[in-house]
């Protein structure tokens, strides 16, 4: 189920399971940026709460935080220093916490890119496209380097998000958790009340994560053009 709090239920359940018994002020909103509290307490959760959601958003792929876009090319290589290794450089997702990968395979798209494989990838059987990428800065800005064509650059990436209307509840738990290790030492919590929070999270990541790989479900892997050439389809 997806969680039914704000911002601020889940700061101060973090700060509750650290043993804290100064809650947050909700402005309203419900969000932590906009609490008027300037305790230390505040303070903390303020810093704590994005850093750590966009951690756990990259500790897995949550099919809550799933998305599918087609990336902005950002340079076709001509005349570029990196043209002759990648064809074409996209621009990095702005809303985005972690690739996932192409969603087209080689075979599947205009042109021969046989050399773009990935056959290692392949072997440990990924469940996404096997084009080869490099994420780097190039001319000050973040961007995706690769031989996929502009025309098949669908990406899948994990979306970041700090809004707990899209958690799911054994994720906002393990979150609440991970809080109150982490704010632990700044609010200066005992030792075995922030190792009993570590070891909860560790406990509650696992779960969560197995309780989301089961809502989804692999997709069959596609032969690579190798194998496809070798047997003649």
């Amino acid at each position: 189920m997806a969680f039914a709090g704000t911002q601020i239920d889940l700061v101060n359940l973090a700060l509750n399971l650290c043993g804290s018994n100064v809650p947050v002020t909700d402005a309203g909103d419900g969000l932590i940026a906009n609490t008027p509290d300037q305790t230390v307490e505040a303070m903390t959760a303020k810093a704590w709460y994005p850093i750590t959601v966009g951690a756990l958003l990259e500790a897995h792929p949550w099919s809550f935080a799933a998305k599918i876009a087609t990336l902005a090319l950002a340079s076709d290589g001509d005349g570029e220093i990196w043209g002759n290794t990648y064809d074409n450089a996209f621009v990095y997702p702005a809303d985005c916490q972690r690739l996932r990968g192409f969603i087209k395979d080689p075979q599947h798209v205009t042109g021969t890119y046989a050399g773009s494989l990935d056959f290692s990838s392949q072997a440990h059987g990924l469940q996404r496209s096997l084009w080869t990428y490099e994420v780097k800065t190039h001319a000050g800005a973040k961007v995706i380097f690769t031989n996929v064509p502009a025309a098949d650059a669908d990406m899948e990436y994990t979306k970041l998000t700090l809004d707990p209307a899209e958690f799911s509840d054994r994720f906002a738990e393990a979150l609440a958790y991970k809080m109150a290790a982490s704010m632990s030492v700044p609010l200066a919590v005992s030792d075995g009340k922030s190792n009993r929070a570590l070891a909860m999270y560790e406990m509650c990541l696992r779960q969560a994560k197995a309780d989301n790989s089961n809502e989804q479900r692999p997709r069959n892997q596609r032969d690579g053009s190798y194998v496809t050439r070798r047997l003649g389809v």
